[in-house]
């Protein structure tokens, strides 16, 4: 459980809003809000950030949610972070790839400010083996979803073996059941072969894998699940 949560921010505007979004919510945690350049004193086991989305400069003060010049905000937030975690603390940066998309940033300059700050980002599934260029923005984290890159049925038999062994739980098809043009309740709706007017559905009902998140899932299982799914 958390004892207490702190929000900072530079601008006022912002913290008044903050402060009324937590008087209308109720919360059940103790919130309290304050203005500081990043980091407020002391440690936290947990640590969010939301930085703007572009490396460029802001026209006005409301567009500084969107504008952060020099992605100021973002290297601040890596750079002192190590310095401001508890012991066995986490980092959360919560961060749009929109930048990458309009070539203002790269992933490899990301990783570099990550590894530069002295962090540990968690374990990656192989990017050979798997689709990891998915479009994160405005997702949720309830499941994780494995997709094989190439439709191969050994590979996938082997694959849904090594987690049965290894007790992880999974569903294959993705969550509802794969294509869903391929379900009965639909026969006499579409055409017999409209399913297969989807190439990409069909490879996930073959060869995509749902795993259920759960909130209190550790670093290590994290770890572990892209260890076993690594070595098939």
């Amino acid at each position: 459980e958390v004892d207490q949560v702190v929000g900072t921010d530079l601008d006022p505007r912002a913290l008044e809003c903050a402060r009324e979004n937590i008087y209308r919510l109720r919360l059940p945690n103790p919130v309290k809000v304050m203005q500081a350049d990043l980091y407020p004193e002391g440690l936290a086991s947990v640590i969010v950030c939301n930085p703007p989305w572009l490396p460029a400069r802001p026209g006005s003060p409301l567009e500084g949610a969107v504008y952060d010049e020099g992605s100021r905000m973002l290297l601040g937030y890596l750079s002192g972070l190590a310095a401001h975690l508890a012991p066995g603390g986490e980092g959360w940066l919560i961060l749009s790839n929109f930048a990458e998309q309009l070539g203002l940033r790269t992933r490899a300059e990301l990783l570099a400010a990550i590894k530069d700050a002295g962090l540990k980002v968690l374990g990656r599934i192989d990017a050979r083996r798997y689709q990891t260029e998915f479009k994160l923005e405005g997702s949720s984290n309830y499941a994780f979803n494995l997709i094989m890159k190439d439709a191969d049925d050994d590979y996938a038999l082997r694959l849904m073996a090594s987690m049965r062994e290894t007790g992880i739980e999974f569903r294959r098809g993705s969550a509802g059941g794969g294509n869903q043009l391929r379900q009965p309740y639909l026969r006499g709706i579409v055409p017999a072969d409209h399913h297969l007017a989807f190439p990409n559905t069909e490879h996930v009902h073959f060869y995509g894998f749902y795993i259920g998140n759960f909130p209190d899932i550790r670093n290590d299982e994290i770890d572990a699940i892209c260890a076993i799914v690594n070595a098939v």
